[in-house]
């Protein structure tokens, strides 16, 4: 199974016509695509860290990996250095996350034609080269990795960069984007076949609600207690309702308890909608700290 996870549609479209793969609608809150014999997954997961680490989250939680299984993040980047006339790909060897400070390593053992090159994930589009000190930059990388090294070893995923601005958003359009993608799609795919080929490509069933429900992590009677006043004090949507319980699935996955985790400041009486929005992201923002 490949497990193939981009931000934006516009990554993802290239890929999705050469694998020729279709909408699993069993997942609702992201957009999943599926090959036709399930050996191939394609997770879009929209911009930034909070909004990558959920969707991850959803997608590994309800089609759980195998050990054969392979993830791999495609997409295009911010770089220091101008981009030259030719799409160059690169595979990260080092990820940093920006906010935190800490270093993830993705293992290279899979031989590859690309450069290796480190990345920084940022929360926010970064356009001053000397707020970044690593050469490539993006908005998800590190919440990816965070997520799925609880699924994956460090070998079997793959975090693939190709520089569309030198830190320079302006002209950067969904057009250049697919551009982009497009330019090394062929190069991507021919590496990623045998990493397929050598794995098991078993179809993976698609999970009911129960078999998603028993691959969650257990809350325990005070974490349950925190997630329901949360809510309760917020006056949480549904929609929001789901968005926490993703972000407490994440850091049970990722830090193991939720501990260190602290209620925003609510003021007495009815809260305003834009209000209640304020605090709810301010809220989130802990779970990547």
């Amino acid at each position: 199974m490949l497990y193939i996870v981009t931000a934006m549609y516009a990554e993802a479209a290239p890929f999705i016509n050469h694998y020729n793969l279709k909408r699993d609608k069993l997942m609702k809150r992201h957009e999943l695509y599926r090959s036709e014999l399930g050996d191939i997954l394609l997770l879009i997961t929209k911009p930034g860290k909070i909004a990558a680490a959920m969707a991850v989250t959803e997608m590994l939680v309800t089609h759980e990996p195998s050990k054969n299984d392979f993830l791999v993040n495609i997409g295009v980047c911010g770089s220091r250095e101008t981009p030259n006339g030719d799409a160059q790909i690169f595979i990260c060897n080092d990820i940093l996350d920006h906010d935190t400070g800490k270093h993830c390593y993705p293992d290279m053992l899979f031989k590859h034609p690309f450069t290796e090159a480190g990345i920084e994930t940022c929360s926010v589009v970064i356009n001053d080269k000397s707020l970044v000190t690593i050469p490539l930059v993006d908005m998800e990388a590190s919440a990816i990795y965070q997520v799925a090294s609880s699924f994956f070893p460090p070998h079997r995923m793959a975090f693939i960069k190709i520089p569309s601005d030198n830190l320079e958003t302006s002209h950067v359009t969904k057009d250049t984007v697919t551009g982009v993608i497009e330019a090394i799609l062929k190069v991507i795919c021919e590496w990623i076949k045998p990493i397929i080929d050598s794995s098991d490509n078993t179809a993976l069933k698609p999970c009911s609600s129960d078999y998603s429900a028993n691959h969650k992590p257990d809350f325990t009677h005070t974490e349950q207690t925190l997630f329901d006043d949360m809510s309760d004090r917020l006056n949480l949507s549904v929609t929001m309702k789901e968005q926490l319980r993703q972000l407490f699935i994440y850091r049970k996955l990722t830090k193991g308890n939720l501990d260190e985790i602290i209620l925003p400041e609510i003021p007495d009486g009815r809260i305003t909608n834009q209000k209640r929005t304020i605090l709810f992201e301010q809220f989130k923002q802990q779970f990547l700290q």
